[in-house]
């Protein structure tokens, strides 16, 4: 599985959430859900060597929004689940087990939406380690066009 063989931290958690959910704890899934997409958060961030960890998460995701790092309909995802932890954390949580369903919908879309994006991403990074001296060369030259700018 994915997420078992790439991101075993995201996916105890996945498994947390879960059990809470099964459990009828909304409150603990929901900051469950919350946990995971600061973890989201932090991967992509770190796979593109942007530090955001002095950052609380509305920072992080408005700077990953702004640096067109997550989409507008990522960056919403995100940010619901974040509104939906803070309320599960500091206030009385309404309809809690719906809310905890809906994090949990969400952190599928965004799993679906950016998991082939990701793996190509790091595949394409790896590849290029491996390329030989001529490969290398002949990929950095195509950094030197004229169409440099449309980049």
């Amino acid at each position: 599985m994915f997420l078992d063989d790439d991101f075993k931290d995201i996916s105890k958690f996945c498994m947390r959430m879960e059990k809470n959910i099964v459990e009828g704890d909304g409150v603990d899934a929901v900051i469950w859900a919350g946990k995971i997409a600061e973890l989201l958060t932090h991967y992509i961030s770190s796979f593109v060597n942007l530090d955001l960890r002095n950052y609380e998460q509305n920072k992080k995701l408005l700077i990953l929004l702004n640096e067109e790092l997550i989409s507008e309909e990522i960056y919403d995802q995100l940010d619901s689940i974040r509104q939906y932890r803070n309320i599960a954390t500091h206030h009385d949580l309404n309809n809690e087990i719906q809310t905890a369903l809906e994090s949990k919908e969400r952190l599928i879309k965004i799993t679906k939406e950016t998991r082939d994006a990701a793996l190509n991403a790091k595949n394409q990074s790896e590849a290029r380690l491996n390329m030989s001296k001529e490969e290398l060369l002949e990929y950095i030259s195509t950094f030197r066009s004229d169409n440099i700018f449309a980049i």
